[in-house]
């Protein structure tokens, strides 16, 4: 597929169409003679792609004169003036009270605009989960890996040190010493997995796709694999809430402790029967989450009834770790991504999906399958050249012409 360049005659009546350009006739009336009167023209080439002649509307529509594009003598001077007015455009037409500012956001995207062109090869998706394996991203691991150890040394410290275990400290040792390691491959260029990304990537908790899911679950060839897979969480509440008069434990406490692994189960089958790029590339964080309260329901639990019978300050730590290696084992991608956050917090935001988020929203950032890209591979490329905003367009260029991606 090839796209063909826009005419001067397109483009002029593509502006005439819009609608604050309408209201502001005046200030686009010298634009609209300047294409009609060189067609050839460096503006008329400059608005040859349909992203080009998008981005110089939203940038100039409400507020900015689109007259001073007149005054630019190559392409790079107009796409110049057009990208430093198109994120202030954005912010504006997004919010009526911005909640980050242009120059934020610019600083913000500029810097992920740089992790995707440290990658080489024409780089353009942002995955969140592979930002620390990233080339730039060293004391993102590096970070990852000191907490594991550190949770590993106090995990064998109080199994050995406490003594409260006995003979069986050794055997626990190896096991926890293998689930750091498990822990740690996470680390390997492609990473590891014991829970499949796909798997475990989630939709929003009031999205109406867990509907869909629980449909697509209930019917059709999938029917049979959900009932086989609701025996084992059935019998594990039925052990754990039936009276003991019919084969149970009749125990509250560790109801509390199970409830939240019906919901891993629940997210395990919805990330089988929907697809990652139906969910949205946030769909993974979600998962992680519901890792992690699965895990950590239980240590609270087994903690407080550690602190409750007065053992030892070792056995106390045993839940907290108990919550952190496993977590670390079954949900790195998470944890390293959240390493990344803590090392680079001052240069973009620690909310960065919801920063993310709100870009889709305002046009800068789109939203592919599972993944998120800079709305056109030009505009990554400006980003990364641009680290701050530019208060006016930039010397002239020695070309005269700077390369067009459609």
């Amino acid at each position: 597929m090839e796209i063909d360049p826009v005419e001067a005659h397109e483009a002029v009546r593509f502006l005439a169409m819009r609608r604050d350009a309408v209201h502001r006739e005046g200030d686009w009336r010298p634009v609209l003679d300047e294409l009609r009167a060189h067609p050839q023209g460096v503006l008329a080439r400059s608005l040859s792609t349909p992203w080009r002649l998008v981005a110089m509307a939203t940038a100039y529509e409400q507020v900015d004169d689109p007259g001073e594009l007149l005054t630019a003598r190559t392409e790079r001077e107009v796409t110049d003036s057009v990208f430093a007015r198109f994120i202030p455009a954005s912010v504006r037409a997004v919010d009526e009270e911005a909640r980050y500012s242009p120059e934020r956001v610019h600083a913000w995207l500029h810097q992920l605009a740089l992790r995707l062109e440290s990658r080489g090869g024409g780089a353009n998706t942002l995955v969140l989960p592979e930002l620390a394996r990233s080339p730039g991203a060293l004391w993102a691991r590096v970070l990852y890996a000191v907490a594991v150890g550190l949770l590993t040394l106090v995990t064998l410290w109080a199994l050995l040190l406490d003594g409260a275990l006995g003979g069986m400290a050794w055997g626990f040792s190896l096991l926890f010493v293998g689930i750091a390691v498990l822990a740690l491959l996470h680390l390997r260029p492609k990473g590891y997995r014991l829970i499949l990304r796909s798997a475990m990537w989630l939709p929003p908790w009031r999205s109406p796709l867990w509907a869909v899911a629980s449909r697509a679950a209930l019917t059709g060839r999938n029917r049979w694999g959900f009932l086989v897979s609701s025996v084992l969480p059935a019998l594990i509440m039925w052990r754990t809430l039936a009276p003991e008069q019919l084969g149970g434990m009749g125990d509250w406490t560790m109801a509390l402790a199970t409830l939240p692994m019906l919901a891993l189960y629940a997210g395990l089958l919805a990330g089988h029967v929907l697809d990652a790029a139906v969910i949205g590339p946030t769909g993974w964080l979600r998962g992680g989450t519901l890792v992690a309260l699965a895990l950590l329901c239980p240590t609270g639990v087994l903690l407080g009834l550690s602190l409750r019978a007065g053992l030892g300050l070792g056995t106390a730590l045993l839940p907290l770790v108990l919550f952190g290696l496993p977590y670390c084992a079954l949900s790195g991608d998470t944890v390293m991504y959240l390493c990344w956050l803590l090392v680079h917090f001052r240069r973009v935001p620690f909310k960065l999906s919801r920063f993310l988020g709100w870009c889709h929203a305002a046009g800068l950032i789109r939203i592919t399958g599972g993944v998120y890209q800079f709305r056109h591979r030009e505009f990554q490329e400006w980003l990364a050249r641009h680290p701050v905003p530019l208060t006016r367009p930039t010397a002239p260029a020695r070309d005269s012409a700077t390369a067009r991606t459609p």
